[in-house]
C-alpha cells in the first residue's frame, strides 16, 4: 500500500492462520521454547518401522510445501531464514535446497540414506540451536 508516498507492507490478520510460510515461523519460535522433535521410529516386536507422532511432526506437511516452494531469489524473514539455513548447514544430511524435497517420514531419502523423519528432526535440531 502507498500513502503519501511512503511504502507500507499491510499483513493481513489471518496471514498467521492461512500460509505455511506463516506456520513454519510459528515453528521456529516454539522451538524457542522447547527442545522437543517430531518424531521418534521404533521397531515393533516383530521388527517392522513405526513412527511415533511428536509436537512438532504437526509442521511437517507445511515444512514441504514451504520447501517446494523456496526460492533462494527472494528475501525471507528472519525465522525463515533460520529454517532454511538449518537445512543448508546440516552438513551431515548433503542437501541441496535447490533440489530438496520431502518425502513421506518413514521413506529413505536417497541422497543421505537418512529417513525423512531423521532428517526433519535434526532441521529442527539445528533451526533450535540457530534461533536460540
Amino acid at each position: 500500500m502507498e500513502k503519501d508516498q511512503q511504502t507500507k507492507l499491510l499483513i493481513h490478520e489471518d496471514y498467521e492462520k492461512l500460509t505455511p510460510f506463516a506456520r513454519i515461523e510459528k515453528m521456529v519460535e516454539e522451538l524457542q521454547l522447547s527442545s522437543e522433535l517430531a518424531f521418534n521410529i521404533m521397531r515393533t516386536a516383530r521388527g517392522k518401522l513405526t513412527l511415533e507422532k511428536r509436537a512438532f511432526s504437526r509442521y511437517y506437511d507445511d515444512a514441504k510445501t514451504v520447501l517446494e516452494v523456496h526460492d533462494e531469489g527472494y528475501f525471507y524473514s528472519p525465522r525463515m531464514q533460520v529454517f532454511f539455513d538449518s537445512l543448508a548447514s546440516s552438513s551431515s544430511l548433503g542437501i541441496d535446497l535447490k533440489t530438496f524435497e520431502l518425502g513421506q517420514p518413514l521413506q529413505v531419502c536417497p541422497s543421505s540414506g537418512w529417513y525423512y523423519a531423521d532428517i526433519f528432526n535434526e532441521l529442527l535440531e539445528t533451526a533450535y540451536f540457530g534461533a536460540s
